[in-house]
């Protein structure tokens, strides 16, 4: 039987999104071919993407405890819908959508959070912690929903350690790819290092320019090419320019999924610095592309890579490991091409996203 399903996310495709975004934009039209029916309440910034439903963002505290339409932005929209074709099921993707969904559960609609990167993290830089109302919906969601999923076993443990409470209630389920898409033989390729994803200090870019530096003393021909956008793209750039291997690196915007496949077909390596990765999509969609990452074996990357394998993990913060592991991926073209093919033949058995996909359905008619 189809079902009517309201999502709620912070990204959306074709605006510039995360994993976050992607995994929802690839549920959503899996949903869509199994004949439900969903709606997309789009929270990011204007203008809302093509298909979803925009609400404002809510940053203030409510007047009441009673959870009421007239001050949720957005909140007449939500139960306007609501009336006309009931939803089934409420499936909030992290604590942005929490005030607008409870609503929708305050008149008996069953709720679903999937937690992708939680405001209840010990992990923050500065300028980068949740506000004390983030935690509140955080925990809000939580407590609402039937089920809280988890995208990494790690992010299972980081919400078992904050919310005991909420425990029982906690399913991993891990994200995938479309490995259809993301393919590509691995082969001899040239010598580029590949990074992606958002400009962010979670994610170690600036950390990564020394490290390429040290890797280009050592392989000269190697080059780095960062592919991203985010709150420290000026940042970066001005430390490239200050790089003494600024010949050899290139900042790109993220454009679409079609060039960012490009890339991954390209590169002999993906680069992988993040200190903190709840779980690591872009580390997933190189691996079905042959590419071999090597990342920091924090968050769910342990759970993704096997060390020796199918890539290379590397100690917390070991700069000169890291810069060691990249060199010899350079230098050694049939060794990358094993750790890639065996990394493509990693994600057909444990990531396609249309599995993802089904046992998140399944939930639903739990």
């Amino acid at each position: 039987m189809a079902l009517r399903v309201a999502i709620f996310t912070l990204e959306f495709p074709p605006a510039f999104s995360g994993g976050l975004g992607v995994h929802v934009f690839g549920l959503v039209k899996y949903l869509r071919r199994q004949g439900d029916a969903v709606d997309v309440f789009y929270l990011g910034p204007p203008p809302a993407p093509m298909g979803t439903i925009q609400l404002p963002a809510f940053e203030g505290y409510p007047p009441s405890a009673e959870i009421d339409a007239k001050w949720v932005p957005g909140g007449e929209t939500v139960l306007s819908r609501h009336a006309n074709e009931p939803y089934d099921i409420i499936h909030c993707h992290d604590w942005h959508g929490g005030l607008p969904a409870a609503l929708l559960w305050q008149r008996g609609v069953p709720m679903i959070t999937t937690c992708h990167l939680p405001a209840a993290t010990p992990f923050h830089y500065p300028g980068e912690r949740p506000t004390e109302f983030a935690m509140l919906l955080e925990f809000l969601a939580l407590r609402l929903s039937r089920v809280v999923i988890a995208v990494s076993q790690f992010v299972a443990r980081e919400m078992e350690r904050k919310y005991r409470a909420f425990a029982d209630k906690i399913r991993v389920i891990l994200n995938g790819t479309d490995t259809a898409w993301f393919s590509g033989t691995s082969g001899s390729r040239e010598q580029l290092i590949l990074a992606a994803g958002r400009l962010t200090t979670q994610k170690g870019f600036l950390d990564l320019l020394e490290i390429f530096a040290s890797v280009h003393r050592n392989a000269p021909q190697a080059r780095l090419r960062i592919v991203g956008s985010g709150p420290d793209e000026r940042m970066l750039s001005e430390a490239i320019l200050d790089s003494s291997a600024v010949s050899a690196m290139e900042l790109l915007p993220f454009s679409d999924r079609s060039a960012l496949r490009s890339h991954y077909q390209q590169a002999r390596v993906l680069a992988v610095p993040s200190v903190y990765e709840p779980f690591g999509l872009v580390a997933i969609e190189a691996m079905a592309c042959g590419t071999p990452v090597v990342a920091y074996g924090t968050g769910g990357l342990p759970e993704i890579i096997t060390d020796g394998i199918d890539g290379i993990m590397i100690g917390p913060n070991d700069r000169h490991e890291f810069a060691s592991a990249l060199t010899r991926l350079l230098r050694d073209p049939l060794r990358a091409e094993c750790l890639g093919a065996r990394a493509r033949q990693t994600v057909l058995n444990r990531f396609n996203d249309e599995v993802s996909y089904a046992r998140t359905r399944a939930l639903y008619r739990e």
